[in-house]
C-alpha cells in the first residue's frame, strides 16, 4: 500500500463522496448552511422526538408506528410525525448524515482509496460485490459507516447556547496568553489549551477566533461474550467546550462504526472518509452560519489530537503497539 497515494489524496479531496450520496437539498445546505435557529416550540414536534428517542434504543420502527397509531385514535387532531419524517428532522437538527462506503465482507479492509478500485479483498479473496446471474450486479456484500463531521460543526452554531459553549476555548486562551506574558508565567497546567505549541499558533494567526480544535478518537467494543473487539467506533470531542463537559455523552461526536465480524486488517482504509473529510473542510473551508451573531463566516476545524488507548493506537498512527516489545 503507497501511503504517499493515500495522503495525496486525503489533502486533495473535494467532497466526491458526500455530492454523489447525499440529497440535493442535503448538499446545497451543507455548502450553505440555512440562516435559521433551530425552533422546537411546536408540541408535537417535541413530542414526536421524546417518544422516538424513548423508544430507539430498545424499540423498533414497528414500535413507534403502533403508539403513534394509539395516540392518533385517542386525539385524531394529533400531528406527530411518521418514523421517517423524525429521522429526517434529527438528521437536519444534529448535523448527523450518514456515507457508506464498502467493505471487506470479513472486515478486512474498505474500498476506499487506493483500494477503491478493486473487486475481491486482497487478504481474503472475498468478492466485494454480490453474485448474482447478472455479470454487471454491484451490490456490495457489505458496507460501514462515516458520520462526517463537517454538518455536525455546523449544527451546533445554530443555537446560541450551544455557540456560547463553543466560545469558552477563547475565553480561556485569552486567560493563558495574558498569564505567558506576565513574569510568573501560566500558573496551572490543567488543560491541552496550557500547551505551548497551541498557544503559539494562536498568536501567530494560524488558528484563528473563529476555528475549532479537535480530538479525536477510535477503540474496538466487545460485543459477544468470549470473542475479541469485534466493532471499532470512531468518536470526535471538541476542546472549544470547558473541561468539565466536553466529555460528556451529549457533547460527544460520532464518525463512524466498523461494524465486524473481525477486526480489520488495514484500519487506514476505514479511516480514510473521516480524514478526507476533515481535508477537505480545512482546505475548501467549513461555511458555519452563527445563530448568536447572525452573520456567516468560515471555519477550519483543527486536528488537535489523536486519541486511543494502548491497543486502540497503535492501529490510529500505524505502530507495532504493545506487542513490538516481543519482537518477531
Amino acid at each position: 500500500m503507497d501511503m504517499g497515494s493515500i495522503i495525496s489524496q486525503i489533502q486533495d479531496y473535494s467532497f466526491e463522496h458526500e455530492k454523489s450520496q447525499w440529497t440535493e437539498d442535503k448538499w446545497d445546505s451543507f455548502l450553505t448552511p440555512p440562516q435559521e435557529l433551530w425552533n422546537l416550540d411546536d408540541p408535537q414536534l417535541r413530542m414526536s422526538f421524546q417518544i422516538y428517542l424513548s423508544l430507539s434504543a430498545h424499540s423498533s420502527e414497528a414500535t413507534y408506528n403502533a403508539v403513534r397509531s394509539s395516540i392518533k385514535e385517542c386525539y385524531s387532531a394529533s400531528a406527530m410525525l411518521l418514523f421517517d419524517q423524525v429521522r429526517n428532522r434529527l438528521k437536519t437538527i444534529t448535523g448527523i448524515v450518514p456515507l457508506h462506503s464498502d467493505m471487506c465482507v470479513k472486515t478486512c479492509l474498505a474500498y476506499t482509496s487506493p483500494f477503491a478500485p478493486l473487486t475481491h479483498c486482497p487478504f481474503c479473496g472475498e468478492h466485494r460485490y454480490e453474485q448474482h446471474l447478472d455479470i454487471n450486479s454491484k451490490t456490495p456484500h457489505c458496507q460501514f459507516v462515516t458520520l462526517p463531521l463537517g454538518p455536525q460543526l455546523q449544527a451546533l452554531w445554530r443555537h446560541p447556547l450551544s455557540v456560547s459553549r463553543l466560545r469558552d476555548r477563547l475565553r480561556r486562551t485569552a486567560v493563558l496568553l495574558a498569564q505567558r506574558n506576565t513574569g510568573g508565567g501560566i500558573q496551572d497546567y490543567d488543560d491541552v489549551c496550557c500547551g505551548s505549541d497551541y498557544l503559539d499558533l494562536v498568536k501567530s494567526g494560524q488558528i484563528t477566533d473563529n476555528d475549532m480544535l479537535l480530538a479525536l478518537s477510535m477503540d474496538g467494543a466487545q460485543l459477544y461474550r468470549n470473542k475479541e473487539s469485534d466493532t471499532w467506533f470512531g468518536i470526535a470531542t471538541l476542546i472549544d467546550y470547558a473541561p468539565e463537559i466536553r466529555h460528556a455523552k451529549e457533547m460527544v461526536l460520532p464518525m463512524f462504526v466498523i461494524g465486524g465480524p473481525n477486526a480489520p486488517k488495514n484500519y487506514d482504509s476505514f479511516l480514510f472518509p473521516t480524514f478526507a473529510h476533515l481535508s477537505a473542510c480545512q482546505r475548501l473551508g467549513l461555511q458555519i452560519w452563527d445563530a448568536s451573531t447572525q452573520s456567516s463566516f468560515n471555519t477550519c476545524p483543527w486536528f488537535g489530537f489523536g486519541t486511543a488507548d494502548t491497543v486502540g493506537m497503535a492501529e490510529l498512527n500505524g505502530w507495532v503497539g504493545h506487542h513490538g516489545r516481543n519482537r518477531c
